[in-house]
């Protein structure tokens, strides 16, 4: 099966450090098609970052290779 790994910015609840961390989940790539559809059902304004930032790692990662034709990051 194949697995899409997404880093995402995580920010603290109020209260704590203010800084940015990252965090990267293991999802397929129906789970990752369903996030991004449902982030696209919110305020444009709000979520647009969010998704250029997620189907650009995705797409960095599922795109073949120039020089193999292979998907990055399979073996």
């Amino acid at each position: 099966m194949r697995r899409l790994f997404i880093a995402a910015a995580l920010l603290l609840p109020a209260g704590a450090l203010a800084q940015e961390r990252n965090v990267t989940w293991t999802i397929t790539l129906d789970e990752a098609n369903k996030i991004i559809k449902k982030l696209g059902e919110s305020p444009w304004n709000e979520v647009n970052p969010l998704l250029q930032k997620l189907i650009s790692q995705a797409n960095a990662q599922l795109v073949p290779s120039p020089k193999t034709g292979e998907e990055k990051g399979e073996k």
